[in-house]
């Protein structure tokens, strides 16, 4: 594809300057930039933000601590307790 562009002398100079420093010419710049973009567009408009809210209100991620009956102490008692346990084998 060929593409033409229109760029102020200052958008020019930069664009040549980085060209020069990076030993290429400012079409090889270029193309490695766009080589640089992100693969293809979403599927949807919808943003990242929102796709990982709703995966994380589907795993239940979200909203577990509005309805807890423990007190922090207690919650922190049983965290506590997990914790120490992670990683042992179960004894038979």
């Amino acid at each position: 594809m060929t593409l033409t562009i229109e760029l102020t002398s200052a958008q020019e100079a930069r664009l040549r300057a980085e060209a020069e420093r990076a030993g290429k010419e400012p079409a090889a710049v270029l193309t490695a930039w766009v080589d640089a973009l992100p693969a293809g567009t979403p599927a949807s408009s919808e943003t990242w933000g929102a796709r990982k809210l709703t995966e994380l209100r589907a795993n239940g991620a979200l909203g577990v601590w509005k309805d807890r009956s423990e007190d922090s102490q207690t919650l922190a008692a049983e965290f506590r307790a997990l914790a120490e346990t992670r990683g042992q084998l179960p004894c038979d």
